[in-house]
């Protein structure tokens, strides 16, 4: 949206990039092309189906392998590593390449590296980030310098600029753009001043006056005008918004060889040569949108995935495409994720996330927000309010919402936006709940049981490096050979098996069941809400006992 009649955030980062470009001599690899991206993986459907019918030829037959010794696919690259914030220093930011590092790290000591295949991947081109975000947005995010000066002019968002009289290019009309200078005058003036003002406070000087330009005090928290422009990092860095830095030098590949590790993975297990597999990639992807980056996120990994197998693997006469679920256990909601699916039938977006009626981070995820058009009920959204949650609310919403949904839907492949900073530990505007790392891995098991085991997890939010055996417990989960989710229970601690939801938990499944019973008539569980897993456990495995000797 704009503000105040000025152009959107997103059309201002189009300016000083292009601007930037044109100043730029470094020379860079152009990005492969969607034939040599997926030369390896067979044909894909482009968004009106062409290629499509190679693929129906074979795509039953794959969908339907299911290997008795197959491996866990892993999905990780040191590139990704490198996307970091212009002042260098991952101290200032919770999101930092330390996450996937110390992840792989921790994997590679535990033997679970060498027990699973680590599968060779590549950044996805530009048509694949187009499933998703527009030709704009993949032009600012994904295009390198070299690329950029070979396109055709014309192609290029070039009408969103402010042809200057004096020949130069400006933000607006007053509010003009030098990639080789503005940045550095830019923070110069707010660290003289910063510093003027430190002495002043300090006793060390009497006042003082800042002779500095450009000035200030009309740039918004995302909006340069009147003459002031950036609104820098509190650490010297650039950022799309306060969360989300951009470097140019390396956001790029890493955010393109997210989603290509993602896409790979995905094929690899669709197709039968993996069983599942866990991606550990960064930067997540899905808070961004079809046009904004915003809470960490470039390029929306998973849906963009999802987008890819939907095309590739469409079956049957009609063309349909492969029903995919979207299990989101991030802390946060999946707005990017939800947008880009809440008219789509054929895809079902579940996600349990701490709302606070609105007032927790991106704010979206209502229990109202259903879905769109034909989607309408595809979208479930578990927002939890009120009070803090920890393993047993988690595990309440799980066998009364999660799996009956699933069984219904019956998904032929789940994709999982794996967050982890639902866990104990993060700092409440980061998370604030109390999850332990044993109840993802449980929770990742039970998804087994659903689309012949094609699961594959994606790593989104997890804030605190040294907390990494959540991300261990769901990898040990996909490698597991025990034959039922029960098998995991056991891992659980007793409280957390003994323990009943708490009442605000309660209330928002109740409001979830009372939202969706119509378009869901499985959703009949009420009954296990107020209870603990314990009791539902044992209630389970008696009624199954009965039915199994009836």
């Amino acid at each position: 949206p704009s503000l105040g009649g000025y152009p959107s955030l997103l059309k201002q980062q189009l300016r000083d990039l292009v601007l930037r470009r044109k100043s730029l001599v470094r020379e860079e690899p152009e990005d492969d092309t969607l034939m040599d991206f997926t030369s390896s993986l067979g044909p894909i459907a482009s968004q009106k189906g062409v290629g499509a019918e190679t693929t129906n030829a074979n795509s039953n037959a794959l969908m339907n392998i299911v290997g008795q010794n197959l491996k866990t696919g892993l999905a990780y690259d040191q590139a990704m590593y490198k996307h970091q914030c212009l002042c260098a220093e991952n101290g200032n930011h919770v999101e930092h390449g330390g996450r996937v590092q110390s992840i792989w790290s921790r994997l590679i000591e535990s033997g679970l590296v060498s027990a699973c295949e680590r599968v060779n991947i590549r950044k996805a081109p530009l048509e694949v980030l187009r499933l998703v975000h527009s030709p704009t947005y993949v032009t600012f995010f994904a295009i390198s310098p070299t690329a950029c000066l070979k396109l055709d002019p014309a192609e290029l968002p070039l009408k969103s600029f402010v042809q200057l009289p004096c020949g130069g290019i400006g933000v607006d009309s007053d509010t003009y753009f030098n990639d080789a200078s503005t940045q550095t005058a830019a923070k110069m003036a707010v660290g003289a001043l910063i510093e003027l003002c430190c002495q002043v406070m300090e006793g060390k000087l009497k006042n003082g006056f800042a002779c500095i330009r450009p000035p200030g005090h009309h740039a918004e928290k995302e909006q340069a005008m009147g003459f002031c422009f950036f609104n820098n990092l509190p650490c010297g860095g650039i950022g799309v918004d306060s969360d989300t830095n951009f470097n140019d030098a390396s956001t790029q590949t890493a955010a393109k060889m997210a989603v290509g590790a993602l896409i790979e993975l995905c094929c690899q297990v669709m197709e039968g040569k993996l069983k599942n597999g866990f991606a550990c990639i960064r930067p997540p992807g899905h808070h961004a949108e079809k046009e904004q980056a915003m809470g960490f996120c470039f390029f929306n990994n998973v849906a963009i995935a999802a987008r890819y197998l939907q095309q590739r693997f469409s079956n049957g006469p009609s063309l349909s495409p492969p029903r995919i679920a979207i299990v989101d256990w991030d802390v946060h909601h999946g707005n990017g994720t939800q947008l880009c699916f809440e008219s789509d039938p054929n895809c079902l977006y579940l996600s349990l996330h701490r709302h606070d009626n609105g007032n927790f981070f991106p704010g979206t995820g209502a229990v109202t927000e259903i879905g769109i058009g034909a989607g309408k009920g595809t979208t479930v959204n578990i927002p939890f309010s009120g009070d803090i949650m920890g393993d047993a609310e988690y595990l309440a919403a799980w066998r009364v919402l999660v799996l009956p949904l699933l069984d219904a839907f019956k998904p032929e492949f789940v994709l999982v936006s794996a967050g982890f900073d639902a866990t104990k530990g993060h700092a409440a505007a980061l998370g604030g709940y109390n999850l332990t790392p044993k109840l993802f891995g449980y929770l990742t098991r039970t998804l087994r049981q659903f689309a012949n085991g094609r699961v594959v997890l994606a790593l989104e939010g997890a804030h605190i490096p040294q907390y990494v055996m959540q991300r261990r417990n769901v990898v040990k989960a996909l490698c597991s050979t025990e034959s039922a989710a029960a098998d995991f229970v056991g891992q659980l601690s007793s409280e957390t098996l003994e323990q009943i939801p708490n009442q605000s938990a309660q209330e928002t499944i109740q409001k979830v069941i009372a939202v969706h019973k119509k378009h869901w008539p499985c959703l009949t569980g009420i009954q296990g809400i107020n209870t603990s897993e314990l009791s539902w456990q044992t209630i389970s495995h008696r009624f199954s006992s009965l039915t199994m000797h009836s």
